[in-house]
Order: structure tokens, then C-alpha cells, then sequence
């Protein structure tokens, strides 16, 4: 386990790399793409970098939403079938961190659903998405 202080340490750490790529890639209008990953040129994470590289945060597909009334929501149960105004067959979006950073279209894979993603962002895009 770590302790309080190791994990401050390296939330700390990974704030201020987050703030310097947040910079750069807002200062950098043509930089290669691993630059503006945090890669340096052997394609190794440069340094304080390589923290964020490891953050875990949820990944997620996106149906479809709609707003609804706080009393049509209450009055849900078992069986409600709720209609979106998507088509049935278009693609779905790809959400990182309630980010929306491509789309794809379902899959089966084996007894699991999948995404095949069609659409993504270059990483600049990514990265600005994730930032808020």
C-alpha cells in the first residue's frame, strides 16, 4: 500500500505535468504528435509524464441520452422502454472521462459487446477533450 504523503507526492507530481502539457499544447500550433503526447523522441514518456500515462479513467459508449421530466423518471419500473431519437444504426460515441473523444459501432466479441471505433480525435484533440 502507499502511503498519504506517496500519493500526494504523486498526484502533485502528475497536476504539474497535466499543467505543462495543458501549456504546451495550447502554445505548440504544429508539434509532432508524440511531442504533444508527452513522448520524447526515442517515444519514451518524458519525464513527469509518464505518471499521467499510467492514471486509470473510465471508458465508456454512449447509446444515446435525452432529458426528461423529474416525474416521468420517477414514475419508471420494471419494463419501461425508454425511445431515443437516434437511429438504430448509427454510431455510438466513445467517452473517456464523460469526454466524448470518437465514435464506433458495436461488435460482438465472443459473448461480450465490443466498439470498433471509426472515428478518434488526434491526440491534441484528446487531450483538450479530457482537460474540461
Amino acid at each position: 500500500m502507499f502511503s498519504p504523503q506517496e500519493i500526494d507526492a504523486v498526484l502533485k507530481q502528475a497536476q504539474t505535468a497535466v499543467d505543462s502539457l495543458a501549456q504546451d499544447v495550447g502554445a505548440v500550433a504544429a508539434a509532432p504528435v508524440a511531442a504533444v503526447a508527452g513522448l520524447g523522441s526515442q517515444g519514451e514518456p518524458a519525464e513527469g509524464v509518464d505518471h499521467i500515462l499510467k492514471i486509470r479513467v473510465p471508458v465508456a459508449v454512449r447509446l444515446a441520452e435525452r432529458e426528461m421530466i423529474l416525474s416521468e423518471i420517477l414514475a419508471m419500473g420494471p419494463g419501461t422502454i425508454l425511445e431515443f431519437n437516434r437511429p438504430v444504426d448509427s454510431e455510438l460515441d466513445l467517452m473517456v472521462n464523460n469526454a466524448q473523444i470518437g465514435r464506433g459501432v458495436a461488435v460482438k466479441v465472443n459473448e461480450r459487446f465490443g466498439l470498433q471505433i471509426n472515428h478518434l480525435g488526434n491526440v491534441r484533440e484528446r487531450i483538450r477533450s479530457l482537460g474540461g
